[in-house]
């Protein structure tokens, strides 16, 4: 490879799109995605559908491949027919078509499945999902980690993914996906990131134009892409854009990435498709538009209780303990949800009851475990379940089913309540064999 290309320009020089050369022309805002500096070790790409998403990490997966011998790479997704799907169609179709990986980086003694694929400098490229649980990537040794879809991808899979790292020189993560609600992955890892936006400035009015949650309404016109303020065509500025970072105060490693669809000429180079969007626009719902095609995370009605209204009546303290006196509550009630460590996944104690007064339920104990020491937590929650003379518990049954034995043994079997959520016509229903009940989770 010659070592005084960027990868965007070995990209462009030597990748191949469906055949033909890959141009970036129509996607200038990707050659800085592809040339992040050296120094960043986590990219987040937070995206509408069909930007192109998949050919970048398929393209950026090869490219590090043939320019690191023997690097290891794990690509993953929620599901096994996403992770085939890119398999099939963009690693193994860049693979076959692309005449100097034929030529310098493959012969048909490379790993060429579904699940494995590599190169002849001893490069390897491992598939697999994650869905459910972590366990089909427990154990590969990765130097480079892409996870796509991944707000899909429970938020506790991600450390125990990464772990595949843990002995890399490199430590390379990409994560990119769809964003759906506030508090969903994608969303958390962005949150963390730069957070880069591409501004457009309107060359007739000189106003910056960056397509976020503010302007992107108004910047979607009924004939084009418009400058928010004087409405002038914005489809000839798009490409002198350049990305600015919104989140200053971050990690220079992590850069985050937003890629709406108005952002890339497919979907505004021409009337129709223009006119494509905007019957999306019509027909999707406020949330599926937002989500699909503006790569924008959106937090109302999918929930009894969103991040924006919790941030709106927060205080702005941050509790791991709060207690408060009202002797007119009686009697208490105590629910569990049970961590799995004191990193991502906490142990919280609540403990409430119905005001006598006003008949609302109050919230008078909240606790949560700092320590992972399961066996301490439950002696804890005993003490202040008795202190607080708690009448009936609560617990979830996923990973405390054995800590919720405990609790029955110790504070009566009729005054513990293992529960498990689910997708049900009815609201409560208990299930004899397991001793549970389940739950509605709406």
């Amino acid at each position: 490879m010659n070592g005084s290309l960027t990868k965007s320009e070995f990209a462009e020089s030597v990748m191949r799109l469906k055949g033909k050369r890959c141009c970036l022309d129509n996607y200038p805002m990707f050659r800085d995605i592809y040339n992040v500096d050296s120094g960043v070790t986590e990219k987040v790409l937070k995206t509408g559908r069909q930007v192109s998403k998949s050919t970048f990490n398929a393209k950026d997966i090869l490219i590090d491949s043939m320019r690191v011998s023997h690097l290891n790479t794990l690509f993953v997704t929620p599901l096994q027919e996403q992770t085939s799907r890119f398999s099939r169609n963009y690693l193994a179709d860049d693979i076959k078509h692309t005449p100097f990986i034929q030529e310098h980086f493959w012969t048909t003694a490379c790993q060429d499945n579904i699940f494995s694929r590599g190169l002849t400098n001893g490069s390897l490229i491992h598939l697999t999902y994650s869905l459910l649980d972590a366990e089909r990537a427990r154990g590969i040794p990765a130097d480079k980690l892409v996870f796509d879809e991944v707000q899909d991808i429970p938020w506790e899979n991600i450390p125990i993914i990464n772990e595949c790292l843990s002995a890399s020189p490199y430590k390379w993560r990409t994560y990119t996906g769809t964003p759906k609600t506030l508090d969903n992955t994608i969303e958390r890892f962005w949150q963390r990131s730069t957070m880069c936006e591409w501004s457009i400035k309107c060359s007739s009015c000189n106003s910056i134009n960056i397509p976020d949650e503010e302007h992107v309404w108004e910047m979607i016109g009924d004939q084009n892409l418009q400058c928010y303020k004087c409405k002038k065509d914005l489809r000839d500025d798009v490409s002198k854009g350049k990305w600015i970072t919104r989140n200053p105060n971050s990690n220079p490693s992590i850069v985050g990435f937003h890629i709406p669809q108005i952002i890339l000429p497919i979907h505004y180079g021409t009337s129709k498709s223009w006119g494509e969007l905007l019957k999306k626009k019509d027909r999707y719902s406020p949330a599926q538009f937002a989500n699909e095609c503006l790569g924008l995370s959106f937090d109302r009605g999918g929930r009894l209780i969103t991040l924006s209204e919790l941030h709106e009546i927060s205080t702005g303290k941050n509790y791991t303990e709060m207690c408060i006196d009202l002797e007119a509550v009686y009697p208490m009630y105590a629910g569990i949800d049970w961590g799995v460590s004191s990193v991502t996944s906490f142990t919280v104690l609540t403990i409430g009851g119905f005001d006598r007064s006003s008949g609302k339920f109050k919230v008078v104990f909240i606790k949560r475990f700092a320590s992972s020491d399961t066996l301490h937590q439950i002696d804890d929650i005993l003490h202040l379940c008795k202190k607080f003379n708690v009448k009936i518990i609560g617990a979830d049954c996923g990973v405390g089913h054995t800590n919720n034995l405990i609790l029955r043994n110790n504070y009566g079997e009729n005054r513990v309540f293992p529960f498990n959520y689910s997708t049900a016509n009815q609201v409560v229903k208990h299930n004899p064999k397991r001793n549970f009940f389940a739950l509605d989770k709406t």
